[in-house]
């Protein structure tokens, strides 16, 4: 393609797994605010026009959106940076497993998203209180099966999707809790690990920060 649209609000949340991919594939795209695209507000008409009434899209060339923040990351590693796939179907089924798991800790009722971007005050505190009751054995569950493949990767060597799926969940929960991962200590090399791969620690380095999460949560462009 020729052109790669990212269509999103400014949010550290479903598109970061595609963010990162894209970055360490070297593939250019453009952030697109919605009202941009479709040239209303997103409560003015933009909705009713998004597939599914929702976002993250993903606009390739001038072809109809493409929805679902699941099937983006994979057009993307499928078409576009096809090592973040594995070649074997019984290999990418379980790929695929883990990053199906991971988004498990972006759904009610353990959603990191939104406590992270969105929450504030009261409804904030209570958000994260049943997070941090209930997120514990899919935590817990994720470690266990990075320990079992021998790491550092969910697949052993190779770094494939579901790796920066993990790592998005897992980055977001240590924005709301910087101790909570000590008591999954084979989960910080693992970050580690995808935070050092290239295209990965430039995007991550000059990425907007989350700021004032919990109060008057915004991304701040770095200075």
């Amino acid at each position: 393609p020729d052109l790669l649209r990212l269509v999103y609000f400014p949010v550290r949340a479903r598109l970061e797994a595609t963010r990162m991919a894209l970055h360490y594939g070297g593939i250019a795209y453009e952030d697109v605010a919605p009202a941009n695209y479709f040239g209303v507000g997103w409560r003015d008409g933009a909705k009713a026009g998004a597939p599914f009434g929702q976002l993250p899209l993903l606009i390739v060339d001038d072809t109809p959106p493409l929805a679902q923040s699941g099937a983006i990351l994979r057009y993307v590693c499928s078409a576009l940076v096809p090592s973040l796939k594995p070649v074997d179907p019984l290999l990418a089924a379980r790929c695929d497993a883990l990053f199906e798991a991971s988004q498990e800790l972006v759904a009610a009722p353990t959603n990191v998203n939104p406590i992270v971007n969105v929450f504030h005050g009261d409804e904030f505190e209570a958000k994260k209180a049943d997070f941090f009751k209930l997120a514990p054995p899919k935590v817990a569950n994720l470690a266990k099966s990075l320990e079992s493949s021998g790491g550092p990767f969910f697949l052993g060597d190779t770094m494939y999707f579901c790796d920066l799926g993990i790592y998005h969940v897992l980055d977001n929960i240590n924005t709301l809790n910087p101790n909570f991962l000590d008591e999954y200590p084979s989960l910080r090399p693992f970050m580690a690990a995808v935070a050092m791969k290239p295209g990965i620690a430039e995007y991550l380095a000059n990425r907007p920060d989350a700021i004032d999460v919990g109060t008057t949560p915004k991304l701040k462009p770095k200075a």
